[in-house]
């Protein structure tokens, strides 16, 4: 199901130690993009506020719709605290 506000909210994902992810990871959940955003357009986005390393928006495993939700990892903390503080 995809729900559309007028712009999509970032949060900060925390890393997991116990799971072996290292603090210095910089991935952010992107909540609620808008339904038919493409990673493309998603990284054109998140690219005003540095680099982007890696785009993720997940889909429904068989319709291939958006199921409201993505991630986006950034090279830097630096870079990827900007997004989640505007």
């Amino acid at each position: 199901m995809c729900r559309s506000r007028t712009a999509p909210y970032v949060k900060k994902r925390i890393p997991n130690p116990q799971k072996g992810e290292a603090y210095s990871q910089t991935a952010s959940y992107v909540g609620h993009p808008p339904c038919r955003i493409t990673e493309r357009e998603l990284e054109a986005m998140f690219g005003e506020f540095g680099s982007v390393a890696m785009i993720k928006i997940v889909k429904h495993r068989h319709a291939g719709q958006s199921k409201g939700f993505g991630f986006v990892e950034m090279p830097s903390d630096l870079e990827a605290d900007r997004p989640s503080k505007s």
